[in-house]
């Protein structure tokens, strides 16, 4: 590599919150600041030493979004190529280590394995670089700027390859997932203690689906680790129980709207009439249930319409236990309703029902099939990988500092 850079990632809106660029940077780059929140909100800026390939990555992140800046102190980045196969990468290494005025680590490496490096350049001595390296034309080189390489959009990209190369890369990490999830399974049938365990089964998913979405919007090109899913036990604690106090608040008003329309009357013909054994008033009764229990199906099929739009709130909250929490119920305001329907959002859950429902199909049929079980456990692991991937991909594309 070339060196340290040393950049500033800067918000152009007073309403980004410090989370946001902290949890960004630790989406990309897998670290965590110190105090990174209180300095983003006393500076205006987070300034970070990163390797060059660390500054691509964050790089091509920060572009996407119109209301972030990403600075260079006092260094370029360029990009350089070896045209030919007969050049020798130790002579190359020789020119850069000369031009740069500093040994250049791994230069031999990179060249070797990749065909190109990334150096930063001072940018006093930038100019100089640019007119010495046009005398080795076995030397291609390309200066970063914003319309060149990290302009490397995904927007193209199928979310459905994706969640299966993301899969296949990571095979270790969805193995430990999915063994833990069984093990969880097992021992929720225990007397007692299932109890217990079912309390944790119950935002364990939410903990991998946290990890991967944000592994997706910062656009991580590193391995996933299992033992990172602990980070986002609190948000995932969160979502876990203020979807109970959802269920338990709806239950609680269908209820009382089912008492308030007719049904406390039709419970006491009911009670009367039985009483007598002659209550005739039985299909009055069954079509209010039939009706109150639609109104329920259709509040739950939102619900799970909006589980992503929680999910990214969460994220783009802080991944604290109360932005998990109060996530749930932002569905339920103005602007989620306003969020929930978009175009863009409208879109990709479209495309998650339809894939999540076949493969929710295909899944329980190789299940069934004993012979295919490990199948369908690759395809629902699959299935939580594109569900997270989707809410990754509607931040990366849709967030604004507004929200």
């Amino acid at each position: 590599m070339g060196g340290v850079v040393r950049v500033r990632i800067k918000a152009l809106s007073e309403e980004v919150p410090s989370a946001f660029i902290c949890n960004m940077v630790f989406a990309v780059l897998g670290i965590v600041p110190q105090d990174c929140e209180r300095k983003v909100e006393e500076t205006g800026f987070l300034e970070l030493e990163l390797e060059p390939q660390q500054l691509e990555s964050l790089r091509q992140v920060v572009k996407r979004y119109s209301f972030l800046a990403l600075e260079e102190v006092d260094k370029v980045l360029v990009l350089v190529k070896l045209r030919g196969k007969e050049t020798s990468v130790a002579l190359a290494c020789n020119i850069l280590s000369g031009l740069v005025g500093s040994r250049l680590e791994n230069c031999e490496k990179d060249l070797k394995e990749r065909g190109e490096m990334f150096i930063s350049v001072d940018k006093l001595k930038l100019k100089d670089f640019l007119n010495s390296a046009k005398a080795y034309p076995f030397l291609s080189v390309k200066l970063l700027q914003e319309d060149n390489l990290w302009n490397t959009s995904t927007g193209d990209s199928s979310l459905f390859s994706d969640s299966w190369r993301l899969l296949s890369a990571n095979v270790g990490f969805f193995a430990a997932y999915g063994f833990l999830w069984l093990i969880l399974m097992v021992l929720s049938m225990v007397p007692l203690l299932g109890f217990l365990v079912s309390f944790f089964t119950g935002f364990y998913s939410y903990l991998g689906i946290l990890y991967l979405a944000t592994h997706r919007w910062g656009e991580s090109s590193s391995p996933l680790q299992f033992s990172r899913l602990w980070h986002y036990l609190g948000p995932a604690v969160g979502i876990y129980l203020g979807s109970l106090l959802l269920m338990f608040l709806m239950f609680v008003g269908f209820f009382f709207l089912f008492l308030i329309f007719g049904g406390l009357g039709m419970l006491s013909d009911l009670s009367h009439s039985l009483e007598l054994e002659e209550y005739t008033g039985g299909p009055g009764l069954i079509s209010a249930l039939i009706a109150y229990a639609l109104l329920f199906l259709l509040w739950l099929l939102y619900y799970l319409y909006t589980l992503p739009l929680v999910y990214s709130r969460t994220i783009l909250g802080g991944l604290k236990f109360e932005t998990g929490f109060l996530s749930v119920f932002y569905p339920f305001t103005a602007k989620g309703l306003r969020e929930a329907f978009s175009n863009t959002y409208f879109k990709l859950m479209v495309y998650l029902a339809v894939v999540l429902t076949l493969g929710m199909v295909l899944a329980i049929l190789c299940v069934v099939t004993i012979l295919l079980i490990p199948v369908g456990v690759i395809l629902f692991l699959w299935m939580l990988s594109y569900f997270a991937l989707t809410v990754g991909e509607y931040l990366r594309r849709e967030y604004k500092p507004s929200l």
